[in-house]
């Protein structure tokens, strides 16, 4: 009314009717996270992946996070940011954010694994940085990442995805031949994306 905009944006709004069932979460079978597990001892994420399973963190949240933010003497991880990531024009933009509600920012405790993973990461981390040598590009703004890239950048939904999709197609192999040699149907792998490890935990908690 004060034509301060050129269009009512309300138009676009799109209200998902009351009879549309919502998709059901994906979550890890118990077989299916330690298959997962297994099958990336020798994966260079298999630290973060054990964190992630542990903490039920969200993607962003893990790319901003900072060794300040972890506290080894109470054994708990402070979450107070979040990376996003967009693009403008082709170009990719990331920043970190503070989250956007209240329950945002929170206290996750060490749950039985996790200083493990993170000390052992801690090591992978070093040995990474001594081997890029002058190709160890962290971005200072964004503080002491815990975790990154092999040269030192945040690491994103984008690399964990691609890593992800790779150990999915093993974990199909790997059960087909096992099933064969066992002489049983081979059960069906869905499709396994990030935020799989958040749901996985949630439900591994209601189990608890």
């Amino acid at each position: 009314m004060n034509r301060m905009i050129q269009v009512n944006p309300c138009k676009d709004i799109y209200i998902q009717q009351a009879d549309i069932a919502p998709k059901e979460k994906r979550v890890l079978d118990k077989w299916e996270q330690d298959l997962f597990l297994k099958l990336t001892e020798n994966d260079i994420y298999h630290d973060l992946y054990i964190f992630m399973l542990l903490t039920g963190i969200r993607i962003g949240e893990l790319s901003a996070l900072t060794w300040e933010d972890i506290d080894f003497y109470k054994k708990e991880i402070s979450i107070s940011k979040s990376m996003k990531i967009y693009y403008v024009n082709k170009v990719k933009y990331q920043v970190v954010k503070a989250p956007k509600t209240l329950t945002g920012y929170r206290i996750i405790p060490f749950f039985h694994g996790v200083e493990e993973a993170l000390k052992s990461w801690a090591k992978i981390q070093h040995e990474l940085k001594q081997s890029a040598g002058a190709n160890w590009q962290p971005i200072e703004e964004y503080g002491n990442l815990v975790f990154t890239t092999s040269k030192g950048t945040p690491i994103t939904r984008y690399n964990l995805s691609h890593d992800i999709k790779k150990v999915e197609k093993d974990m199909i192999i790997y059960e087909t031949q096992t099933a064969f040699s066992e002489k049983r149907v081979p059960r069906q792998i869905r499709s396994i994306h990030p935020h799989v490890f958040r749901h996985t935990f949630a439900t591994n908690c209601f189990k608890k």
